[in-house]
């Protein structure tokens, strides 16, 4: 499998690329019936950059509206 290169913009990577990766991998694992372990490392790895994006972003907005609602 192809590595994905997150020494640089880590997040911009994770962000634009982590679900498109993540549904070839798992596409690759059930044509292949088989899945090493650095590929079950890679989808681990994308899907916690997804949560930790969403994460990030709601929790943003939350903070947001607090302030506003306090202004």
């Amino acid at each position: 499998m192809q590595k994905f290169g997150y020494d640089k913009n880590h997040s911009d990577d994770c962000f634009k690329h982590g679900i498109d990766e993540s549904i070839l991998l798992l596409f690759a694992a059930l044509l292949h019936r088989f899945i090493s372990f650095s590929d079950i490392f890679e989808i681990i790895h994308i899907h916690v950059c997804i949560v930790n994006t969403i994460r990030t972003v709601a929790g943003n907005i939350i903070v947001f509206f607090l302030f506003k609602a306090r202004c």
